[in-house]
């Protein structure tokens, strides 16, 4: 695996609406850990500022002639967030916050692409250099770990599953390894889009909450008034995942004859309450702190610290 990011191997990332790039510098550059936004100012009215945007990102993965299923999956997480969400851009705020998910999703790439259930070269590679720390290791290593436990069970059993849903849901996939891309999609970009929300409030207690509650979940000593508000929760912090509830659901079903797809789908539940235990761990202990997203709002595009009252 290789991954080039120097600022030479940045490429283009275009975008469905862009406009033509002006000529000239860039007002602002913009940049993350793989990629950069170089930010041109069109007109600025009344405090308010019109802006052209021209992301660059590392490459991983090759979409056009993939080496395997994996490396075309690695892709696509890279991709998240999509850049059409540019167009809605209305402040540098968004643009920051598109990078930050941009940079995590490339890192979850190339954690995925690295995972063999036994050693995950790339992170690491990345904690014996002193880049990441060991509750990022154990995070992101959680975070790959249940993708690929979704995607050993789509590998698996992918024909019987896409039997069931095409019998229950308009199945609109034409194989696999699209149905599970679009699950990711779903995933990465949900918590992503409460930055072009009219406004939308972060609060970092119902977070840990819903690590808890999911915990208790996986451990089946959830009560019926818990789980309602586990769902009322994430439904607040991010969109349905439709296909992603789907899939779960025919797995469950099939598990219950198939003693593989029992032992993958254990799998993905011991990944799921590991990630939880993270992030309660983030919480409260004192040296996990600083990876802890603090409370914030977004207002108009503006992102504020701080749970603030509505700005009339």
């Amino acid at each position: 695996m290789h991954i080039d990011d120097s600022l030479y191997g940045l490429q283009k990332d275009e975008y469905q609406f862009a406009e033509l790039v002006p000529v000239g510098q860039p007002d602002q550059i913009l940049k993350g850990k793989h990629c950069e936004v170089k930010c041109y100012r069109l007109s600025h009215q009344e405090g308010r500022s019109t802006w052209h945007f021209s992301p660059y990102t590392v490459s991983v993965g090759n979409r056009f002639n993939p080496s395997s299923d994996e490396e075309q999956i690695a892709h696509a997480i890279s991709k998240t967030p999509n850049t059409d969400h540019f167009i809605k851009f209305t402040s540098l705020d968004q643009v920051f916050h598109w990078i930050k998910f941009r940079d995590h999703s490339i890192e979850l790439a190339l954690s995925f692409w690295s995972e063999n259930n036994t050693q995950n070269k790339y992170l690491l590679g990345k904690l014996q250099t002193g880049d990441i720390d060991k509750f990022s290791y154990d995070y992101h290593l959680a975070e790959a770990r249940i993708y690929k436990s979704l995607w050993k069970i789509l590998r698996t059993r992918g024909e019987r599953i896409e039997l069931i849903c095409s019998k229950n849901w308009s199945y609109p996939f034409t194989s696999i390894r699209e149905f599970y891309i679009e699950i990711i999609k779903e995933d990465l970009e949900g918590e992503f889009i409460a930055c072009l929300k009219n406004r939308f409030i972060y609060k970092s207690s119902e977070i840990k909450q819903v690590a808890k509650l999911k915990r208790k979940q996986h451990k089946e000593n959830i009560s019926l008034t818990e789980q309602k508000k586990l769902y009322r929760l994430i439904d607040q912090y991010v969109p349905r995942a439709t296909w992603l509830n789907n899939l779960l659901l025919v797995v469950e079903r099939i598990a219950q004859e198939d003693d593989l797809i029992e032992q993958y789908f254990c799998e993905f539940g011991e990944c799921v309450d590991t990630l939880s235990k993270l992030q309660i761990q983030r919480d409260c202990d004192p040296k996990a702190r600083q990876h802890l997203a603090p409370s914030h709002t977004w207002e108009k595009g503006q992102y504020r610290q701080g749970v603030l009252p509505w700005n009339t």
